[in-house]
């Protein structure tokens, strides 16, 4: 079946370049090696046949738009990654007339370490991949077949999502009608157990020192790479406040404090604006628990404002407006 929406996503994106809909589709393809699937950019018809649908398609695609399109854009795009589009717009970074959304089902995503780690000395040895409902088949060299179980290697983002349907966009204003290749199917990843939360309230379970000492911990190996912040697709402003020469922010040491202010300036950022697509923690070289913190964020953001980000163009991020309704936060203690 997943064959099936590949070819089906191949013919679109082909028609949708040949009609001249669109100048480029971005989507995923063969990486360098068999397990390996990275972000693709199309301009071509016959380019169309490098795309490829399955659990390694990680990536939120909506990163690639931040800083707007010079022309029309098709992007493929899973539920999750529906809802950081919903926010670009609400946010006027895209404009809607030059974007057209390839919505594909949810059937969920590889964490890739888990994923590598399955595969231990394995790795080196396979041929192709290809997916079977919830199961990642590898053909090996001398015949053999590796079969993963999905849900073995499963990102947390996915086991603790809430929101498997793709969040509903309007028609393109002059590009016609979006492409769904998601509807009739029913391939979700497995129902959540868990609201995202769940992990951010047992950390803010534990006593208070013993906390402290967490992120302290964490945030100590934080090498200010600024990954996360390129990855993030809520993440564009032109210049970041790291980065800022007038006044210039002078790093006293490259320690723990300056690592933990960063951290902490940018979660107040995307708060209430972060959709949990989970991509600051996949790429974060030291493994860092953010979206620990951006799942507490928006936890409070949903309790205080009843707001849920990414779910329609028709709402305004809470803390993006003021009116003389609002909470009186600071009187909340």
């Amino acid at each position: 079946m997943m064959a099936e929406l590949t070819e089906r996503l191949r013919a679109e994106a082909a028609k949708l370049l040949s009609d001249g809909r669109v100048a480029m589709v971005i989507g995923y393809r063969q990486g360098p090696t068999p397990t390996e699937v990275v972000p693709a950019f199309i301009t071509s018809p016959e380019g169309a046949e490098a795309l490829v649908l399955n659990s390694l398609c990680v990536h939120n695609l909506a990163t690639y738009l931040k800083s707007g399109t010079d022309g029309n854009v098709a992007v493929v795009a899973k539920p999750c990654d529906t809802r950081a589009l919903v926010s670009l717009l609400q946010e006027r970074q895209l404009k809607r007339e030059q974007l057209v959304v390839v919505t594909v089902p949810c059937v969920g995503v590889a964490d890739v370490r888990k994923f590598r780690a399955a595969l231990g000395e394995d790795h080196a040895l396979v041929q192709s991949l290809s997916q079977e409902g919830q199961d990642l088949l590898l053909a090996l060299q001398g015949g053999g077949v590796r079969r993963i179980a999905l849900a073995d290697v499963l990102a947390r983002k996915c086991a603790e999502c809430a929101f498997q349907e793709p969040t509903l966009l309007a028609p393109s204003l002059s590009l016609g009608v979006d492409v769904r290749l998601d509807e009739g199917r029913a391939w979700a990843s497995p129902p959540p157990s868990d609201r995202a939360e769940a992990t951010a309230e047992r950390i803010a379970a534990m006593p208070r020192e013993e906390r402290l000492r967490f992120w302290q911990e964490a945030f100590s190996r934080c090498i200010r790479c600024y990954a996360c912040r390129s990855v993030c697709p809520v993440c564009f402003c032109n210049k970041c406040f790291a980065d800022e020469t007038m006044p210039q922010w002078v790093a006293r040491s490259f320690g723990r404090a300056e690592s933990e202010l960063f951290h902490l300036v940018r979660f107040i950022h995307v708060a209430g604006r972060c959709t949990g697509c989970g991509e600051c923690e996949r790429v974060c070289p030291m493994e860092i628990p953010l979206t620990t913190v951006t799942d507490k964020m928006n936890q409070e953001v949903r309790e205080l404002f009843g707001y849920e980000p990414g779910l329609t163009t028709e709402e305004t991020p809470p803390l993006a407006h003021f009116t003389l309704e609002d909470l009186d936060i600071f009187g909340k203690g």
